[in-house]
Formats: C-alpha cells, sequence, structure tokens
C-alpha cells in the first residue's frame, strides 16, 4: 500500500505532466511583464530602503521602460533590470543609465532581456560593455490549484510581519554554505521583508524553522525568490513544499505566470524545473565599471 507521501509526490508528478503538455511560447510582451514585475520587486525593496535607512543614499528611477536601483555599491540589487523594454534607447537615455550609477560610484549592471530593444546592444558594444553574468528565466503557468500537501512532520506557515526577523535569520542561515551570513545579507533580506507586496513563508519540521521563501506579486507575475533551506535539514522536501506553498498562494491570487531566475544548469535550476517550470530565455547581465579619475 503506498503511504500518504508517495500518494502526494504521484500526483504532483501526474499535475507537472498534464500542465507541461503544451509548449510555452514566449514573445516581447510576456518577456516584458516579467522583466519588470522583477524590476518592481527590486523597486520596492529600495523604497523600503528610503524609509527605513535614508543614511544608505538608496534610489530608483525609471528609464527607458525600466528600474535603475541603487541599494549601495556592491549590492546585488544595484543593477538595472527592464532597460529596453518599451521602445528605442536613446542615447539621452544611455547617458542617463550611465550617469545613475556611476555618479554614486557603481559600476554598471544591467540585467537585460533578448527580447530588448536592439538598440541598447548597440549602446552595449559602442562602450565596451562584456557580459558578466547569464541567468534562465523560468517560467511555468498558473492553470490549476490541485498541490500535494506536506506530511504530518512538515508545516509551511507565511509569515505575519510581527515575525519578520524569524523569517531574516532562517533565510539568511540557510544561505550560509552559498554566502557569508553577514549584518549586510541580513538587511538586505530585511528589506525584502518589508515590501508590501512580498509574502514571506517559513517551513517548520516539529516546530523547528527549517527553510524559508518568499513570493513577490506584480502585474498578475509571481515571483519566487529567496528560498532556503537550513543545512540540518535538507534532503528532506522542504524546498518542494515551499515551491507548492507559494504557486498555491500565487494562484489563489489571480497570478496566470509564476517566475524564478537561476544560473543555467545550476542545482536551482534543477530544482525548480522539476515542478513544471520551464526555461523561457536566457538573459544577460551587461557590465562596465565605473571609470578610473584621470589625474
Amino acid at each position: 500500500m503506498k503511504s500518504e507521501s508517495d500518494n502526494a509526490i504521484a500526483a504532483l508528478v501526474e499535475m507537472v505532466r498534464r500542465e507541461t503538455r503544451e509548449p510555452l511560447f514566449v514573445d516581447f510582451g510576456l518577456s516584458r511583464r516579467l522583466e519588470l514585475a522583477e524590476a518592481e520587486t527590486a523597486a520596492e525593496c529600495v523604497r523600503a530602503a528610503v524609509a527605513q535607512r535614508p543614511g544608505l543614499g538608496a534610489s530608483v528611477e525609471s528609464i527607458a521602460g525600466g528600474q535603475a536601483v541603487f541599494l549601495g555599491v556592491g549590492s546585488p540589487l544595484t543593477q538595472s533590470t527592464g532597460v529596453g523594454m518599451d521602445a528605442e534607447v536613446t542615447n539621452e537615455d544611455f547617458a542617463r543609465l550611465e550617469d545613475f550609477f556611476f555618479s554614486r560610484g557603481a559600476a554598471v549592471n544591467a540585467e537585460t532581456s533578448p527580447f530588448a530593444h536592439p538598440t541598447l546592444f548597440e549602446h552595449f558594444v559602442k562602450h565596451g560593455y562584456r557580459a558578466s553574468e547569464h541567468s534562465s528565466a523560468l517560467v511555468r503557468r498558473l492553470e490549476s490549484s490541485v498541490w500535494p500537501s506536506p506530511g504530518a512532520e512538515l508545516t509551511i506557515a507565511e509569515v505575519p510581519p510581527e515575525h519578520n526577523e524569524t523569517w531574516v535569520q532562517t533565510v539568511s542561515q540557510g544561505f550560509a554554505d552559498s554566502f557569508p551570513v553577514t549584518d549586510e545579507l541580513r538587511d538586505l533580506m530585511r528589506l525584502f521583508a518589508s515590501d508590501p507586496n512580498a509574502k514571506k513563508y517559513l517551513a517548520f519540521v516539529e516546530g523547528t524553522p527549517a527553510g524559508a521563501g518568499a513570493l513577490s506579486i506584480h502585474d498578475g507575475i509571481a515571483g519566487l525568490f529567496g528560498a532556503s533551506t537550513l543545512p540540518e535539514f535538507r534532503r528532506r522536501g522542504i524546498q518542494r513544499e515551499l515551491i507548492l506553498a507559494r504557486l498555491e498562494a500565487a494562484f489563489q491570487a489571480g497570478c496566470d505566470f509564476a517566475l524564478s531566475f537561476a544560473l543555467p544548469g545550476s542545482s536551482s535550476e534543477r530544482n525548480i524545473l522539476r515542478y513544471g517550470f520551464r526555461v523561457a530565455y536566457t538573459r544577460t547581465k551587461f557590465t562596465r565599471e565605473l571609470p578610473s579619475l584621470k589625474t
């Protein structure tokens, strides 16, 4: 006789199989929605930083259809997203983009969709940009609400604002084997936790926090981010349950697509692909370092 866990896994496999039969066609319109949803999530973090940490000098500016974000030199969120997703990128647009970062002492890092207007790529070539990183845009439709429930020992709960710090500590510690758990990392997670459009989730094993993840919703796009599991609780299906809980919440909120980003070929990409996501396209981060001052 199959156990409850076996039945849940079988139901999940059938759900993924059923919902991936129809090809996912990605066009400019869908890519624009995806890129701008992520751009708005970053912009919300900046607005929270402006309110909570005015001395940081955080800033956000709309440029050529996207958002340029500054959260300090060296922050992973100090970059632009969605530039070139509206129309031609003019010389004036590109000069504003560079000035936004260079005037704050930061390099330009521009996350760029392959669907961006061709003029943006012409500017990158003209000004000596390099491709510094690639990432997979992982997307799935949200067409049903049939998600297997976690086992008895594992529970998933949305985090109320008064427990944000527990979420911050859990998600930060879960990254410990990939990133140092620094005050800067915790502060960044606190900014995500302050986003009024973000939902935070904790996974508990017998009442003990074991993993965390977040969900941000913009324009019907559900962005899954901030997922990590504490080392001592890995290989127990925690990330699976966090993914499914967030997909269910996104479906109930009326979203039609879920989105996540991962490095191509990474374990994160493999994990997400198991749950009906597909690689919609590969985007590129174009970088130009801060010009050195001539003396």
